[in-house]
């Protein structure tokens, strides 16, 4: 059966000033190589190094899906050459005419997938058995979602229409760019069709209809610089020391 593997784990940290959006990037391995979101900019550098330790090929990952246009979660397709890229249509259509309003589309983003093969989905897609493109609108107008069918049950990839455990529980994702009504819809769907959640700013969980049960932890330092004579301020977060 595909099985599911984070690469790179999302998270998300908020400020007065700026939201430090940290997005996941997931591989799904079955017949087909596959990824899932490629990252912001700022994350390039350790998502390459991060498939070099993990022993993962880009060259070799056949399928690219990005789940939305913001930038922290579709800045990198270039690091995997030979994949066939899929995107939401309503997606792709949105990104030729940005709303002025929004903040985390950029202006240039169809302009990644100049040259490469790809395909425009906004309903279900079956890649291979077990493994399926979904339609989740609502935080965007074209969001696709994964489900896989994994030895734990299905797996469902969310990214912002899941956006975080607190998201699910609340029952519509923290940002809506687009509908509410659709995040809604959508954020029903997903919990009713899976067991296992994968969302984008947060740590994958299971559900037993009651509580959250984390399945992975994050550990990262932060630091802010401070003028000179001062020491930079350094932050450990570890969730494993949460429970």
């Amino acid at each position: 059966m595909p099985e599911v593997k984070e690469i790179i784990g999302g998270f998300l940290i908020l400020s007065n000033r700026v939201r430090l959006g940290i997005s996941p990037v997931i591989q799904v391995k079955g017949r087909h190589n596959i990824v899932y979101d490629t990252g912001g900019p700022n994350a390039k550098q350790y998502l390459a190094k991060e498939l070099e330790r993990q022993k993962i090929d880009p060259k070799k990952v056949d399928t690219l899906i990005i789940s939305h246009s913001h930038w922290d979660h579709a800045m990198n397709p270039d690091l995997f050459p030979n994949a066939k890229i899929f995107i939401g249509k309503s997606e792709y259509e949105y990104g030729k005419n940005i709303m002025k309003s929004d903040w985390a589309t950029p202006s240039y983003i169809n302009r990644l997938y100049d040259g490469r093969n790809k395909e425009l989905v906004d309903s279900e897609f079956e890649i291979e058995s077990g493994v399926k493109i979904i339609g989740i609108p609502g935080h965007t107008p074209g969001t696709l979602g994964l489900e896989v069918e994994t030895k734990k049950g299905t797996a469902v990839l969310g990214s912002d229409a899941l956006f975080s455990a607190k998201s699910f529980l609340a029952g519509i994702p923290l940002l809506v760019f687009h509908s509410k009504q659709k995040a809604k819809e959508s954020m029903k769907r997903m919990k009713k069709e899976g067991s296992l959640f994968y969302p984008g700013h947060d740590r994958p969980f299971t559900f037993d209809g009651k509580n959250i049960k984390f399945i992975s932890d994050s550990v990262f330092d932060m630091q802010i610089v401070m003028p000179p004579g001062m020491d930079n301020l350094h932050y450990h977060i570890d969730t494993r020391k949460l429970k």
